[in-house]
């Protein structure tokens, strides 16, 4: 009986150990990221001038000891973002997650305040999933630009408002400073871009801040576009 025990107890202890080698380096590599992340946009609000602070809860220590070695899916414990005025507008930077598990997609995010009114759009690389948005009331619009309208699928709620703020120049710049995966959206007077990423790297740190001015450009050019050709909303 003796002997057993002590086999089970060493084999117990083995057990252990081989946890503990897998489960290390992935707490490590979590916590690298999300401290990485930190540090990425706190120096970005402090060369934009924004509140230094992100707003952000990291994961704790027992979550991430419970994801790593036991594979829980405990959900997405990180919020993240920083938020300032530039330019006129609200300019916010933020982190979200779509799906689950091994679909789960980490985006980065740039988000410009916008007087939409109504007025909504979306410019994606991918369809995948956007069939439903036309039972919301938005449709699909060529903006007579062959390569800009093969880059881009393109919805929207007012085909003359698009129109008329796509302009050739603006264009340029929307496609030149996009990533292979991001798109660009306006709903709920917030012009959003995002991309497949994390503030972690540190290229997307650096193309999300050098979209800033473009981006500004954008809702200013949608403040003009919706004030002309959008009907005001209902309520008004």
């Amino acid at each position: 009986m003796f002997i057993i025990a002590a086999s089970d107890g060493e084999d117990a202890w083995v057990g252990w150990l081989v946890v503990a080698v897998i489960a290390v380096p992935v707490i490590f590599i979590i916590w690298w990221q999300n401290a990485k992340v930190k540090k990425n946009l706190t120096d970005l609000a402090q060369r934009l001038g924004f509140p230094v602070t992100p707003k952000m809860r990291l994961p704790s220590l027992s979550r991430s000891i419970k994801k790593a070695a036991f594979g829980l899916n405990l959900g997405d414990s990180t919020e993240l973002g920083i938020q300032g005025a530039l330019h006129g507008h609200q300019v916010r930077f933020s982190r979200f997650t779509t799906g689950s598990g091994k679909t789960k997609i980490v985006w980065a995010e740039l988000a410009v305040s916008a007087h939409a009114r109504a007025f909504a759009f979306s410019l994606r690389r991918e369809y995948l999933g956007w069939k439903l948005v036309s039972l919301f009331g938005f449709t699909d619009v060529k903006i007579g630009d062959e390569v800009f309208d093969q880059r881009w699928r393109i919805k929207t709620t007012n085909a003359a408002t698009l129109q008329a703020l796509l302009l050739p120049e603006l264009r340029a710049k929307i496609s030149n400073a996009a990533a292979s995966s991001g798109d660009f959206y306006l709903e709920n007077d917030w012009i959003r871009y995002r991309e497949k990423g994390s503030f972690s790297n540190d290229k997307v740190v650096a193309r999300l801040e050098g979209m800033v001015p473009m981006m500004c450009d954008l809702a200013e050019a949608i403040d003009v576009a919706a004030e002309k050709y959008s009907p005001p909303p209902l309520n008004s």
